[in-house]
């Protein structure tokens, strides 16, 4: 059984985080566009599985996220190269309602923590990238499902940025906030800071 066939079978039976692994496992070190792409993914569908099991999502909303992340994924699927497609598949043994542990991530590239001067140059950075509260509200919502009320209240720029470096960092999301902002901005300090950490 192939790669591509084993991804498949594992959505057909629902195991939608199986699915996203085995992807994950197969990409690293190959696509860094599309590894990224599969990790923020499967961030998105612990944070949909860890509500629902929190009781904080029903059965509605739980699935149509759930079926928004799979067709993302399969979209995905398309920009594999077919080699890696092709290739044996392995087993996994990942529960698919299994929280997400950005720890267990085992990409040498990974960002767990910042030093006081790369703070201070990520908040100029996303500053001169998102201009507003609504902008960067809007960016953390479509891209990392996190809400900026939860993590600062309406407050100027610097303040609310400061406060989602230190969450991420607390809460284990740096490395997903790094990659979201790194590959969907295209401003200058943004693009010289991920040459710079990543």
């Amino acid at each position: 059984m192939t790669l591509h066939d084993k991804i498949i079978q594992l959505l057909g039976e629902g195991k939608l985080g199986k699915a996203l692994d085995l992807a994950i496992d197969a990409v690293k070190n190959i696509d860094d566009d599309v590894y990224n792409d599969l990790i923020l993914l499967k961030a998105r569908n612990a944070s949909n599985q860890g509500d629902k099991n929190k009781g904080l999502m029903g059965d509605f909303d739980y699935k149509q996220t759930k079926n928004q992340i799979q067709y993302a994924f399969q979209e995905l699927l398309k920009e594999f190269s077919k080699n890696v497609l092709t290739r044996p598949a392995q087993n996994t043994e990942t529960d698919d309602n299994e929280v997400f542990n950005p720890t267990n991530d085992t990409s040498p590239k990974r960002i767990t923590e910042l030093s006081g001067a790369q703070k201070q140059e990520l908040i100029s950075a996303i500053g001169a990238a998102y201009l507003d509260y609504s902008q960067l509200e809007m960016f953390l919502d479509l891209n990392l499902d996190k809400k900026l009320a939860d993590i600062a209240q309406q407050t100027d720029m610097q303040t609310a940025t400061y406060r989602i470096i230190t969450n991420s960092i607390a809460n284990n999301w740096l490395h997903e906030l790094l990659t979201a902002l790194c590959k969907k901005s295209n401003n200058v300090k943004v693009k010289e800071f991920c040459d710079e950490v990543l």
